[in-house]
Formats: C-alpha cells, sequence, structure tokens
C-alpha cells in the first residue's frame, strides 16, 4: 500500500510542476491546443490524485478512494469546460452532479453486491 500512495505522490508532484510551467511560461489566449490539453490534463491528474489521498486519509480503503477520487476531478473539468463555454447555470450545476451521484450511486450497490 506504501508503494500506491508513493506513486500517487509522486504523480501529483509531476502534474503540480506540469502546471506550475504551463502557467508560468505560455500565454493562455495565444496557446495552441496541445498546451490547453496539456494543463488541463496535468489538472485532471492533479485533481484525481489530492482529493484521492485526502479520501484514502478518511478512510483507509484504497481501492475506494481512488475510485471516488475520480469523480472530483471529473466534476471539476466539466465545470470548468462548460464555463468556458458560456454554459454553465445553477440548471446544468444540478444536472451534472445529479449524474455522477447516480453513477456513484449505483457502483457502490455494484460492489457491495459483490463483496457479499
Amino acid at each position: 500500500m506504501r508503494r500506491y500512495i508513493l506513486s500517487i505522490l509522486i504523480t501529483v508532484a509531476l502534474s503540480a510542476s506540469g502546471i506550475i510551467i504551463i502557467v508560468s511560461k505560455f500565454d493562455p489566449y495565444q496557446t495552441g491546443q496541445l498546451i490547453k490539453f496539456l494543463f488541463f490534463s496535468s489538472l485532471f491528474v492533479l485533481i484525481w490524485g489530492v482529493s484521492s489521498l485526502v479520501l484514502l486519509g478518511l478512510k483507509n480503503d484504497l481501492a475506494g478512494a481512488f475510485r471516488r477520487g475520480l469523480w472530483p476531478a471529473i466534476l471539476i473539468l466539466i465545470i470548468i469546460w462548460l464555463n468556458r463555454l458560456n454554459l454553465l447555470n445553477i440548471l446544468n450545476l444540478l444536472i451534472v452532479l445529479g449524474v455522477v451521484m447516480t453513477i456513484e450511486f449505483f457502483l457502490i450497490k455494484i460492489f457491495r453486491n459483490e463483496e457479499k
């Protein structure tokens, strides 16, 4: 388990350094699609790793924390994407939250049924 935590920490550090380099070196209004893709993928990995580590600290379940850590990363990037397209409003936010919560609810039910 320590090896998994160490690999998550290394991944978080690499993605944080990638975000810092992109933010400090590139102008967001003049960069191409590749730099934006690298920024958002690094942000996704950073949020996923940090939220997985926080959830792992709250409950000592690595697989569950890793799976549940994925949802904040997906949710935040969808919110950023909707905001960039000027489509973010409270209704869209509630729809995205509802979809994420429904998927997690069904995953919890599936994994609990497999354990029994």
